[in-house]
């Protein structure tokens, strides 16, 4: 599986590429680097199946080549970078998860998964326009909750 991770940098997004590699997943990291840092990643620089891309989500961006699914981990993560960054978290949150959403369904990806502070949602593509959550259809997974 193809995965294109947002917040690639991060503490918890770092960990996500490794975990994903190992699994034998191919990655494309974004990170803009406002709260993540290189180091977290450049363990990675030579794997082949790793690609990393600078880029703020609340831009526009493309990916080449095929995706089949979308994780949106980018996000400063604690109050104290709420603080120091106010306005970059809300457009991440708004704006960036709205570009992570136009990735995955102009490409008809499989998986959409937005993890916002310590929280993880799943939903199947399909279900995204317009989006609705179906209590009925969720279930705990390893990471979160997935729908069924």
């Amino acid at each position: 599986m193809r995965i294109v991770l947002s917040g690639a940098a991060g503490f918890i997004g770092s960990h996500f590429c490794d975990r994903s590699l190992a699994e034998g997943h191919t990655v494309v990291g974004l990170d803009n680097f406002l709260t993540g840092s290189p180091q977290n990643i450049q363990h990675l620089a030579g794997e082949a199946r790793f690609r990393f891309i600078e880029q703020d989500i609340t831009d526009e961006f493309s990916i080449d080549g095929p995706v089949d699914c979308v994780v949106n981990m980018a996000s400063p993560a604690s109050p104290k970078d709420y603080l120091e960054h106010p306005i970059e978290t809300l457009e991440v949150g708004s704006r960036g998860t709205q570009r992570m959403l136009e990735l995955v369904v102009g490409r008809g990806s499989e998986q959409f998964r937005n993890r916002r502070s310590a929280a993880v949602w799943t939903w199947r593509c399909n279900w995204l326009l317009p989006l609705r959550a179906r209590s009925s259809e969720w279930r705990p997974s390893a990471c979160g909750i997935t729908s069924a």
